[in-house]
Order: structure tokens, then sequence, then C-alpha cells
């Protein structure tokens, strides 16, 4: 899966910047910090592939909630760095279908990237994956339609690239 951010990021109108700002799924934001997060979720895995043990990410992972087959959470510095939002085949079926989502994301956010790779084929399945760059909300959003299921990936735009300098920084090759 691709999680890079837009180099062309559509325009937003000022309501689709201000509901960027308020983005929340079951109660997560990008506002949260790792304590929020625990006190939302008290029931929590702490799974070893979210973390990153070079940058001190710390992964938090929720059960299945009514509406979700889960969230999984990327900390850094305490700052919610991402989420990942998990629908299966049934929960998007009961959405109206991972087009469906596209559609509420669209209506909300404005149209996705110019450069979203939209529809594409991955071991001879359909994969749909769209994205909106949201900079002056500091948002990026993609979502995934892949077998029925869907995943929408949330991120602080620069608390990730701050961190990514920082791996970069740290990175030690040994030459």
């Amino acid at each position: 899966m691709c999680f890079s951010q837009s180099l062309r990021a559509q325009e937003r109108t000022s309501d689709q910047i201000a509901a960027a700002r308020d983005f929340r799924i079951e109660g997560v934001s990008l506002g949260m910090t790792q304590s929020d997060f625990i006190r939302l979720y008290p029931k929590h895995d702490v799974p070893t592939d979210v973390g990153d043990i070079a940058t001190n990410t710390i992964g938090l992972c929720t059960e299945p909630t009514k509406n979700t087959d889960g969230i999984s959470a990327a900390f850094w510095k305490e700052k919610l760095l991402e989420f990942y939002v998990f629908y299966s085949a049934d929960q998007t079926d009961r959405m109206g279908g991972g087009l469906i989502l596209a559609e509420k994301l669209s209506d909300k956010y404005g149209k996705p990237d110019a450069d979203s790779p939209g529809k594409t084929k991955y071991s001879d399945k359909d994969i749909t994956q769209l994205n909106w760059t949201i900079s002056d909300a500091n948002l990026f959003v993609e979502l995934e339609i892949f077998l029925g299921k869907a995943m929408i990936t949330v991120r602080n735009i620069s608390l990730y690239s701050e961190r990514e300098r920082q791996k970069k920084q740290n990175a030690n090759p040994g030459f």
C-alpha cells in the first residue's frame, strides 16, 4: 500500500478546510495525545507492526467497534501522527459500499487530489485509492477499497514530515 502525500492537492473551500480541521472518526482526531487515545480506548493492543523503534513511534490498536473493524494509531512525541480506520466488507456494505464512502469524503473535503491513483489492479483485483491533501488543515486522508473492504488513513502532515526528517537524520548506514 502506498502512503505518499499529494504534490497536486486540489483547492479547498473554507468549509472544507474547517471540516478537515474537525476531522474525527469514532472519537479519534489528530489533536489527540497518546493519553487521550488510551482514555477513549482503555482496551487496546500494542502491535509490533505499527510502531517504529528508530523514531520512537508508538503504535496502539483498538478492538473492533460498532462501525469499524478497528483503529490503529501511531504516536510520535506523545502526539497522534496518523491513524488507520479499517472497515470489514460487511461494514462497508452497510454504508452503501466503498464508492459511497468515497462520495461522502468528497462531499465533505472536495475532489480527491489530481494525482490520486484511482482504480488500479493488485493481484488481478481492482483496488481504488483516493487521496485528499488539505494543507491548510495539516491533514492528509487516503481511502483504499479492496475486495469490498475499506481503509481510511488520516495523517498529520507536518508532524509526519518532521518525523521523516528525524528518521533520515538518524539513519546510520555505517559509512
